[in-house]
């Protein structure tokens, strides 16, 4: 077999879900993706001369559930993976004066500031 094309309905998989699907196979075969009016299809076609496997089929229909339990459960945790990560970069900064305070100086002509150590300036050694 030297060529593969599936059809896949856009009521059960997204088109950014094919997508990553299809992505992890793009080492071993050229994918092409296009779609009609319910549907995405996606053909393969070995690389190198080489046959397909006969399992491509299979092998893609796992991927695709693979992708979409990960979409899936990406959509329910976002929110609290946005949260977390903004918690932990608002606890690394730690000032006892604004930093901002370091260039209110309108002087063009004192440029040192701007290669000052803000730790060093707070007294924090690092």
């Amino acid at each position: 077999m030297k060529n593969y094309i599936g059809k896949y309905d856009t009521n059960i998989y997204s088109k950014e879900v094919v997508m990553k699907a299809a992505y992890a196979f793009i080492k071993d075969y050229y994918i092409h993706l296009s779609s009609d009016d319910d549907s995405i299809i996606v053909s393969f076609t070995a690389k190198d001369d080489r046959e397909l496997s006969d399992n491509i089929g299979a092998e893609f229909e796992n991927e695709l559930l693979s992708q979409s339990v990960r979409y899936h459960v990406y959509k329910q945790t976002h929110v609290i993976r946005e949260i977390l990560m903004a918690r932990a970069m608002a606890s690394t900064m730690v000032y006892e004066n604004d930093p901002i305070e370091l260039f209110d100086n309108d002087s063009d002509d004192d440029l040192d500031n701007i290669l000052e150590d803000w730790f060093k300036h707070e007294g924090i050694s690092n």
